[in-house]
């Protein structure tokens, strides 16, 4: 371009948050390793424990880090739950609708619950769910073949953009839905 030219108009191509992030839970993850390597290190006189105890440390830090890794991005075309081992995307033509829901009344039912590697839960409410969460309160979002919950930094201003985005791909779609 020229200098005398005006500069295109500036588009965002993407629009990402991160998950609300607990210091709670990062601290509780933090202990429980230490406690683990603290009796490791303190010697055992068990084989076993030799071999378990820093095997489920480091499990412990895999799962530390995918639930602070997890993240979410609005691109033109898909709406992707990012973490560490187990992304879901869903194309934005596919979503339905979006609202406002909250994990503990959705009252999710499974092995290791939320906090499963999968993150496939069963909920009397909705039937089966995917999350990829990292608190309570977030977004139910309907449009694969399984419901997805995701909790955003900002919940209402996550909706907000990706409300905006589906209705500019999809002229006349109304995918905002009261809570759940």
């Amino acid at each position: 371009m020229t200098a005398s030219s005006p500069l295109p108009p500036r588009t965002v191509r993407s629009y990402q948050m991160p998950a609300r992030i607990s210091t709670a839970v990062i601290v509780v993850y933090l202990v429980l390793i230490g406690l683990l390597l603290a009796v490791y290190f303190h010697g055992t006189t068990y084989v076993a424990s030799a071999v378990v105890l820093p095997v489920l440390a480091l499990l412990l830090l895999v799962y530390l880090v995918r639930y602070v890794s997890t993240r979410y991005r609005i691109t033109e075309r898909e709406l992707a739950a990012l973490r560490l081992f187990g992304s879901l995307r869903i194309p934005l033509a596919r979503i339905s609708t979006i609202r406002p829901a909250d994990l503990r009344l959705l009252a999710p039912v499974g092995l290791f619950g939320t906090w499963g590697w999968r993150g496939r839960v069963w909920c009397p409410s909705v039937g089966t769910i995917d999350t990829v969460s990292t608190h309570s309160a977030g977004l139910l979002i309907s449009g694969g073949p399984v419901p997805l919950f995701v909790s955003p930094e900002d919940p209402a201003g996550f909706q907000k953009e990706l409300s905006r985005r589906i209705r500019t791909d999809r002229p006349g779609a109304t995918p905002d839905a009261p809570a759940a």
